[in-house]
């Protein structure tokens, strides 16, 4: 136990939800979701069931929509862990394809009319699925730096270096831009979605190599160089249950 937690109650019902109340010398009172959808609230020391259950009262609506997306992630993580097979629907860059496995010397991944055609030496599906992702990020790498060079034009002007690029796996983020070493990381996943998305993610990090914080002169900047940024913005939200 921190320094700051003193003490925590027994869980108890309140709504629909189970809670477990942690008290900490602290003045606000905060509520998280854990992961099987109970509650957790830090509240400060002399706070109640009354003021708590006030203040769950008021992000009621926030904690249901939290809560569904904890189901969405659960069920599409338990989608992605099923075993891939011949006719599977698989998503690549906002469309939806089925999969068709074909038997052949040398991994490779053709999507086209709909279809996914897998080439494929083994058809084990584990080895399905670690083919699957190593084409996601071949053909994802090609895509991601068409996008990162075209957009780095307004950048260049300006004397910047053109920086290193990534993809990966990411569990809480569709990318990130480290000064340090001069390089975007952009979440394998994002191959999965349409490319205007994938477009917003690299000029949003690529901002980041003139303004390292959200900052007003931040946002400035992503209205200069891509204007409908909000919008690309909040349909990237609906897809926050693929990240992994």
């Amino acid at each position: 136990m921190s320094a700051s937690a003193v003490a925590s109650s027994n869980p108890r019902s309140y709504r629909e939800f189970i809670v477990h109340t942690r008290y900490k010398k602290i003045r606000h009172t905060y509520v998280r979701i854990n992961r099987d959808k109970s509650l957790l609230v830090s509240a400060p020391l002399h706070a109640d069931d009354g003021h708590i259950n006030t203040v769950i009262d008021k992000f009621y609506i926030n904690i249901l929509h939290k809560q569904q997306l904890i189901t969405q992630q659960s069920t599409q993580k338990y989608q992605q862990d099923v075993a891939l097979q011949d006719g599977n629907e698989i998503s690549y860059l906002g469309h939806s394809y089925t999969l068709q496995i074909i038997s052949a010397p040398h991994n490779h991944a053709i999507f086209s009319n709909d279809i996914c055609l897998l080439n494929i030496k083994e058809t084990n599906p584990e080895y399905l699925s670690t083919v699957l992702k190593a084409e996601y990020k071949r053909l994802g790498i090609k895509i991601c730096t068409e996008l990162l060079q075209q957009r780095f034009s307004y950048f260049a002007v300006l004397g910047y270096k053109l920086p290193r690029l990534s993809l990966k796996t990411m569990r809480t983020r569709w990318g990130s831009y480290s000064l340090a070493v001069n390089k975007v990381n952009l979440n394998l996943a994002l191959i999965k979605l349409d490319i205007k998305l994938i477009d917003y993610v690299v000029v949003h990090e690529l901002c980041h190599i003139i303004e390292q914080n959200h900052s007003s002169r931040f946002y400035a900047l992503m209205n200069k160089i891509l204007p409908n940024w909000k919008e690309l913005k909040q349909e990237l939200n609906s897809f926050s249950h693929i990240l992994r």
